[in-house]
């Protein structure tokens, strides 16, 4: 079994040597491969877009964007220093560009918060001036255990931030308070959520594998907002989640919000069973894959041989779990995995304290048919993640959902062909 605590170990190690290491914009368009992106002088992988939106009865086309859509921002690791330091920059100034567009509050829920040189004079100047402009600002920080003496925690945060701030540091009680989500002015017409995968860090930023999705939903807003409520008033990701998970109608798609740990059993439930009821294919993109529901579900579609699976996970994280796993009396879990890993690709690194990690975590099942579902989050697909305070979002049942869920699949393809055969980041 995997130890997300060692996960945490080595992410803090690696974002704490980014100080040192010190810092100074996204593509914006169609998705294009890394080597399509290269000869339109895109920034390395990184594709920023909004969904197609479906036609309007009786209107001609797609027409223009529309707010209710989501953004999706799909980031790589960035080999060359330039491209690496141009995509940090530019994830930082659409993360401030969002803050700046509240009017009311900001709530955030956050596992590691440690921007450096320009990036964090971006998102930091960005919440000090929105708390100066009587905006209400509170952050939720992991309240991390010290590697070496466990008993004593603390929060890691960027310089410079305004006293004005509120920040709530969370326990996790053994566990991860591993969310990376914002929310912007609740209770209004403008309710905007960001979340996904990825921390607000340089590593995060410009070094690992992840995904970002940005939308503006009332409904949406009010689950995350209960949920970081939650666990602000509480101090600790105990007890917090349970029963939030809801669908909400956003355009013609479905999309269902969940958090753990009060609905991890849930979470784990929806991946499984999609897989399950997967008509064509499965892509499955985590850096952990420890989840042995979702591994036997995986295992079941290969035997039948009917459902194309695919996929990616982490190399570095993986290696010594698997091994474990080949040492074990109870062979189980070895055999699933040995039955699965043949059909994905792992990402290369260094092991800790690296962290150039494929940092991804969503699945994508039947993208080409009406059915196609995407999910995405904080939720690395492990056994351990039921446990910690992580949230999803889920889009199904509609031409959005299918339009996200093929940008995803997209995504998932240049991934493994970025890095199948131990091949780096360009």
């Amino acid at each position: 079994m995997e130890n997300d605590v060692t996960q945490a170990a080595a992410e803090k190690h690696h974002f704490v040597d980014d100080r040192a290491r010190g810092t100074d914009n996204l593509h914006s368009g169609d998705f294009l491969s890394g080597q399509q992106l290269a000869m339109a002088g895109g920034v390395g992988g990184a594709v920023h877009e909004r969904t197609a939106r479906a036609p309007r009865p009786g209107a001609p086309g797609t027409g223009g964007a529309d707010s209710s859509l989501p953004e999706l921002i799909f980031l790589k690791q960035q080999g060359d220093p330039t491209k690496r330091l141009d995509q940090i920059n530019g994830t930082a100034d659409k993360l401030a560009q969002t803050i700046m567009s509240a009017n009311k509050s900001i709530d955030v829920a956050m596992y590691h918060f440690t921007l450096t040189g320009d990036a964090e004079k971006k998102v930091v100047g960005a919440l000090n001036d929105r708390v100066n402009h009587g905006v209400a600002v509170h952050l939720d920080l992991f309240n991390e255990p010290n590697e070496k003496d466990p008993s004593q925690k603390a929060v890691t945060m960027p310089h410079g931030l305004d006293p004005k701030v509120g920040i709530t540091p969370i326990d996790g009680g053994g566990h991860l308070e591993h969310n990376k989500f914002m929310v912007i002015d609740n209770n209004t017409p403008n309710a905007t959520v960001w979340t996904g995968s990825t921390n607000w860090t340089d590593d995060a930023f410009g070094d690992q594998d992840n995904n970002i999705v940005i939308l503006k939903s009332p409904e949406l807003a009010a689950q995350y907002t209960e949920y970081h409520d939650q666990m602000e008033n509480a101090g600790k990701i105990a007890g917090t989640g349970k029963d939030l998970h809801k669908d909400v109608q956003v355009g013609d798609s479905t999309v269902t919000v969940a958090f753990a740990p009060g609905d991890g059993n849930f979470i784990e439930q929806e991946l499984a069973q999609h897989i399950q009821d997967a008509k064509a294919t499965v892509h499955i993109v985590s850096m952990d894959l420890t989840n042995k529901a979702v591994l036997t579900a995986l295992a079941a579609k290969i035997d039948g041989g009917t459902v194309k699976v695919d996929g990616m996970y982490d190399g570095a994280q993986m290696k010594p779990i698997a091994s474990k796993w080949a040492k074990s009396q109870d062979s189980t879990m070895s055999d699933l995995w040995t039955k699965v890993e043949p059909h994905l690709v792992a990402k290369t690194h260094a092991p800790f304290p690296n962290a150039m990690f494929m940092h991804d975590k969503f699945e994508v099942v039947d993208e080409n048919l009406p059915t196609a579902w995407v999910e995405t989050g904080s939720f690395n697909i492990s056994s351990n993640a039921k446990s910690n305070g992580e949230n999803t979002l889920a889009f199904g049942n509609g031409k959005m959902a299918q339009d996200v869920a093929q940008k995803y699949a997209a995504y998932a393809t240049d991934l493994e062909n970025t890095y199948r055969g131990g091949k780096k980041a360009n």
